[in-house]
């Protein structure tokens, strides 16, 4: 290879470098813009999403003769409303969850959060956004999770974390609408969460 050969290839070999470069510079630049236009638009959306509501704290019976399920829950929420603390979580609930017992047809609920105004009604909504399905003690178990770290020893070291882990793995355990509503979930947790 001649000296002028070695020469036009190493310039090439430039060339195709600065190109590179100048190719990541625009993608580093391209990236930052849309992280900021993210930032931006997150932004935006937090500040006109719903704003936490103090509502009234009622909770509402929809159906004459509750259903056990819906006594049950009806009666834990209107103990909670009590509480100014767990009032404050149920402000910032806007959600529909239905919940069924798949091992008893007439255990079957949903609860409308419209702030701290909950309603609950007999059966499932079909339209609810959140469906919770499994069985009663895995059901009362779920309200048992504690918040934070410590629900991950929970699950392993407890008698109703194995129960739960038990009844993802066999299927007895069925949610959907949760991947659009993580956040409500959450609060849900909180919400049932049990009071120190």
């Amino acid at each position: 290879m001649s000296h002028k050969e070695e020469r036009k290839m190493m310039q090439a070999e430039a060339k195709r470098i600065k190109k590179k470069l100048k190719k990541s510079r625009r993608r580093k630049k391209t990236l930052l813009l849309l992280l900021a236009l993210g930032g931006g638009a997150a932004f935006a959306a937090r500040s006109y999403m719903k704003k936490p509501v103090p509502g009234s704290g009622q909770v509402v019976m929809m159906d004459e003769n509750p259903g056990p399920l819906s006594s049950m829950l009806g009666e834990i929420l209107k103990g909670y409303m009590q509480d100014p603390s767990k009032k404050a979580v149920a402000d910032k609930m806007h959600v529909s969850m239905a919940i069924e017992d798949l091992d008893n047809s007439e255990m079957t609920t949903t609860i409308n959060f419209a702030g701290s105004d909950i309603t609950v009604r007999n059966g499932v909504d079909s339209n609810a956004d959140i469906y919770i399905g499994t069985e009663l003690p895995v059901l009362l178990a779920l309200t048992r999770i504690p918040l934070g770290p410590q629900a991950i020893q929970w699950f392993m070291s407890s008698e109703e974390g194995q129960q739960i882990v038990t009844a993802v793995k066999n299927g007895k355990l069925k949610v959907r609408g949760l991947e659009k509503h993580p956040g409500q979930m959450m609060l849900y947790g909180k919400l049932m969460a049990p009071t120190a």
